[in-house]
């Protein structure tokens, strides 16, 4: 193609589906070179801009905390216990939702990724759960700014073990205030973004998280409240009814949902355009709810789907809607949606290093 904008991207995909004669078999399709609508990258984005605001700018390749924590790391391994440095509950007493929920998700062991599950190991122990086997810190790898995954092991891992590596007391501050903002709050929206039908309700229960955690640390919340306000994209019109299909929304918000759906006129066509983000007004007496950010182009998946019915399912409570034939279809299609490239990047990982062991003259990737 001549350019790698979306709409070059669009006209040369649209030429090889019609060549292929698939075109018929294809109803929509986003074309961005923006990473932006990927969840986890939502989420890193998030991380991101809270540690800068917390610990500073990085001027080097790696964070020096974690380059001495992992240079030391030797020198005190033997030394370690499993009497580690966790939460103080009395701080956070209103907060510790996450607790029981990361402490099932490890038992059931829900991640299958290595760094996932000791993500996951590493907020159990610091929420103070007692794990069934014998817990081991285990000796950090890398530190690149490419995944905040990373930062959020190591930031968990150094205050376990502060008792045995030295920090400064600047540093003591930065780790508790992130290790809090890890395991209490960002910790699990992060775990979660691989599902689909779940992203616009944990973007919006993240959202009011922060605005309530601003009266504990107000910096850190703000700033995390400012990159959700620039990352708004689940929770436009035309995706808020994704969360009809939640297996986790309460059966009372779903028939609210619905109920305030069905009373929008919908419309017979739809307008080709970049979906607009919504402005969320905080109120602590009146927090947004999902059926708040409903509009006509929340009809936009149904027309596509060409689920032409009158949607009768959603006059009905919810426990019945797998009975109607639109809703399996619908629910079906949002299943299948994936809010994750974790695969890809997987993908180009084996990729690259396919190419970097083949001889430069013989490697068909580098012709």
């Amino acid at each position: 193609i001549t350019a790698s904008t979306g709409v070059a991207q669009k006209d040369a995909c649209i030429q090889a589906l019609t060549e292929w004669k698939l075109k018929d078999n294809v109803i929509a399709a986003p074309f961005t070179i923006q990473l932006q609508v990927i969840q986890a990258h939502i989420a890193e984005c998030h991380i991101k801009r809270t540690q800068k605001k917390i610990g500073g700018p990085t001027t080097g390749p790696t964070y020096k905390l974690f380059s001495r924590f992992k240079q030391d790391y030797n020198s005190f391994q033997q030394l370690i216990t499993e009497e580690f440095e966790v939460l103080d509950y009395d701080e956070l007493g209103p907060f510790m939702t996450s607790q029981e929920w990361v402490e099932n998700c490890w038992k059931k062991n829900v991640f299958p990724g290595e760094d996932y599950r000791e993500l996951c190991e590493l907020m159990t122990v610091f929420l103070g759960a007692t794990l069934s086997h014998h817990f081991i810190i285990r000796r950090r790898g890398a530190d690149h700014h490419a995944r905040f995954m990373s930062k959020a092991i190591y930031y968990l891992k150094i205050y376990l073990l502060q008792n045995l590596f030295h920090l400064r007391p600047k540093e003591v501050k930065e780790v508790k205030r992130m290790a809090i903002y890890i395991a209490v709050f960002y910790g699990k929206y992060f775990l979660e973004t691989s599902l689909t039908s779940s992203a616009l309700v944990n973007d919006l229960r993240f959202l009011c998280a922060m605005h309530q955690y601003a009266l504990v640390d107000k910096e850190a919340a703000n700033e995390t409240i400012h990159s959700i306000n620039l990352h708004l994209d689940y929770l436009t019109q035309e995706l808020v009814p994704f969360a009809l299909f939640d297996p986790r929304l309460a059966e009372e918000e779903k028939n609210k949902l619905a109920h305030t759906l069905i009373s929008i006129p919908r419309p017979s066509e739809f307008a080709v355009g970049k979906p607009k983000t919504p402005t969320i007004t905080w109120r602590q007496d009146d927090q947004p709810i999902l059926s708040d950010l409903l509009g006509e182009r929340s009809w936009l998946m149904f027309h596509l789907l060409q689920l032409h019915n009158r949607q009768e399912w959603m006059l009905v409570p919810s426990n019945l809607w797998i009975l109607f034939e639109d809703f399996r279809v619908a629910k079906e299609f949002v299943d299948f949606l994936i809010t994750v490239n974790d695969c890809a990047e997987r993908g180009i990982k084996l990729i690259g290093d396919y190419r970097d062991s083949c001889p430069l003259k013989e490697s068909p990737l580098l012709s």
